[in-house]
């Protein structure tokens, strides 16, 4: 009896001694003879994703889950981790951002993450999906950024556990970028008489990603000048292949009062960009200046009595003309 024991006992340690060799002779890639079946599943937070991300200001935070477990003999299952080389812990899984818009950057806060090997599914954490979008994010259009996983080859003594690779679309949403670029053609000097008007354009372009309203208010009117603009324009989104740009003029008149002008004044034009269809989203407050230099001599109510004056003047001229021929 004792010698049958010994000799098993024999057998089983060569048994061990000759796998223990084969284990370190033969390549890493096949060692470990039976395979069990990975399975990895990719998640995210929804409520994350679903933020408010401001083109060019924002930057969201969303965390990636990575779930792994494996299937194989049940034989083996119970025993997992004496099976495999637990210096590494678990399998390690490689994150990268496989695919974003032109408009978009995409990263992962982490290159890597461990998840344990167990036949049930295991939760690694620890990685967050960055995201930001520029002017060219269409506003309120979703869009998806995919997230890879690939877990590396894990080998045993018996058994090994092969690459899995997987994908997921993270779905996130841009909001209302109001932003508008102003120039004034003309200038925003003027120079005329007191009974002139001052015509100054503001030509206004769309930089956002929807179409958007932008609304003037005149602010700091001195006495007795009368501006007159406007109150709204609204622009198409270039995003969306809409018309963009719109020119607006800026009309001011002088003080007219009779007799010599020589005023220099500065009046102040507000514009507020927002989003066409909800006028709480603004965007940055503009102020513009113009200056008029208002000189000359005004004559105001008496050009018809002039001009019946001069009128009269040369009838009468001409009179005294005939008679003293």
């Amino acid at each position: 009896m004792n010698r049958n024991f010994r000799s098993l006992k024999t057998i089983f340690i060569m048994g061990l001694l000759m796998m223990s060799l084969f284990t370190i002779f033969m390549p890493s890639s096949s060692a470990g003879f039976i395979k069990l079946t990975p399975n990895m599943i990719i998640s995210y937070d929804e409520s994350a994703a679903n933020q408010v991300i401001t083109p060019l200001e924002t930057t969201l935070h969303i965390p990636i889950y990575v779930q792994f477990q494996v299937s194989g003999p049940l034989v083996i299952l119970p025993n997992i981790p004496e099976y495999l080389d637990s210096s590494t812990g678990g399998v390690s899984i490689d994150l990268t951002v496989e695919s974003c818009p032109s408009f978009c950057s995409a990263s992962m806060s982490t290159s890597s993450v461990i998840a344990p090997i167990t036949q049930n599914l295991n939760l690694a954490t620890n990685a967050s999906l960055i995201v930001t979008v520029n002017e060219n994010a269409p506003g309120f259009d979703d869009f998806t950024v995919r997230v890879k996983a690939k877990s590396k080859q894990v080998n045993g003594l018996l058994v090994n556990v092969p690459p899995l690779e997987t994908v997921h679309d993270v779905r996130v949403k841009p909001s209302y970028a109001a932003l508008i670029s102003i120039e004034e053609p003309k200038g925003n000097f003027m120079e005329i008489g007191p009974m002139d008007t001052a015509d100054f354009e503001i030509r206004l372009e769309n930089l956002g990603n929807a179409p958007t309203e932008v609304t003037f208010e005149l602010i700091n009117i001195p006495d007795g000048w009368n501006p007159n603009i406007q109150e709204t324009v609204t622009l198409g989104s270039g995003v969306m292949g809409e018309d963009s740009s719109k020119t607006v003029t800026l009309r001011i008149k002088p003080p007219y009062g009779f007799g010599y002008h020589n005023e220099r004044k500065t009046l102040q034009v507000k514009v507020i960009p927002s989003y066409y269809r909800n006028p709480t989203l603004e965007g940055r407050e503009y102020v513009l200046n113009f200056t008029v230099q208002s000189r000359g001599f005004s004559t105001p109510g008496f050009e018809g009595a002039m001009f019946l004056i001069a009128l009269a003047s040369v009838i009468g001229f001409m009179s005294y003309k005939k008679r003293k021929k």
